[in-house]
């Protein structure tokens, strides 16, 4: 997991109130993995920028999980690692990434919404 943040530089940190936190998902992704940001997605393309999805990953970006984190949560935070994709491009990364523990509650997800393309 460290390696996905930039300069394997995070923190962990306990949610001292509820906060909301955003998850692009769809093809081979679903809502319910551990790998999230604090900003939602202004379109697919950006998405995939900022959060550095590699292509052979499968996420369509198609769909985005609203997700209420309660209080009390251990999660790890910190910037976006940059991706070399398989055809040699670079994915410079930098954005927020959360990191929610395995097996979180889906019923954290409060709402699930289609993100635009572009």
């Amino acid at each position: 997991m460290s390696k996905t943040f930039t300069d394997v530089n995070y923190r962990t940190v306990i949610t001292e109130d509820k906060i909301i936190v955003y998850r692009t998902f769809g093809g081979r992704a679903d809502a319910g993995d551990s790998f999230l940001t604090i900003t939602p997605a202004e379109s697919r393309i950006q998405a995939k920028i900022d959060s550095t999805l590699l292509p052979s990953w499968g996420n369509s970006r198609m769909y985005e999980a609203v997700i209420e984190v309660p209080k009390g949560e251990i999660l790890n935070i910190g910037k976006v690692a940059e991706q070399i994709t398989e055809s040699g491009s670079k994915l410079a990364g930098g954005g927020d990434q959360v990191v929610l523990p395995l097996n979180w509650d889906s019923r954290w997800i409060t709402k699930i919404r289609l993100v635009p393309p572009k």
